[in-house]
């Protein structure tokens, strides 16, 4: 798992997954990057959230976490995406959108751009974040991303 922040037009904080479910050192990992973003917010409002992810998830304990930091921090509603081919990944991200305020949609990774305009992602900054997604799988070697850059041609 990987945590990043891109920011453009609007603040993107990233999350990778691999095929693995989230370990509690992931899910601690991933709370302390957005309670980061969260703290940050007065400097840029516009927080969006993009995970791709080859299969791996939460459990229902940490999702049950990650629902109580979110009503104590008092969040606001965060438009989010996952961008997956699996299954699995996507009925998880089903259940949390359930319980998450927020405008929540899932992309196969042929569609990265159709989700990063969902987010308000414009076109100019595309390629910028697209860059910033491969900086952050280096290392993790995601198939999602793999399929992401065979659709864009590199």
């Amino acid at each position: 798992m990987a945590n990043g922040v891109w920011r453009g037009s609007h603040t993107v904080l990233l999350m990778l997954h691999k095929r693995e479910l989230m370990t509690d050192a992931d899910q601690q990992a991933q709370i302390e990057a957005l309670s980061r973003v969260l703290d940050d917010r007065a400097g840029h409002p516009s927080l969006r959230l993009l995970a791709i992810s080859d299969g791996g998830a939460p459990t229902a304990a940490q999702r049950a976490e990650l629902l109580r930091f979110l009503r104590e921090r008092e969040a606001p509603e965060i438009p989010w995406v996952l961008v997956t081919s699996s299954r699995f990944a996507r009925s998880v991200a089903s259940a949390v959108a359930a319980s998450v305020p927020g405008d929540y949609r899932t992309y196969e990774p042929s569609d990265l751009r159709r989700a990063a305009e969902h987010l308000g992602v414009g076109d100019g900054e595309h390629a910028d974040l697209w860059r910033a997604i491969r900086e952050l799988d280096q290392g993790m070697g995601l198939e999602a991303v793999a399929e992401i850059a065979a659709e864009r041609g590199g």
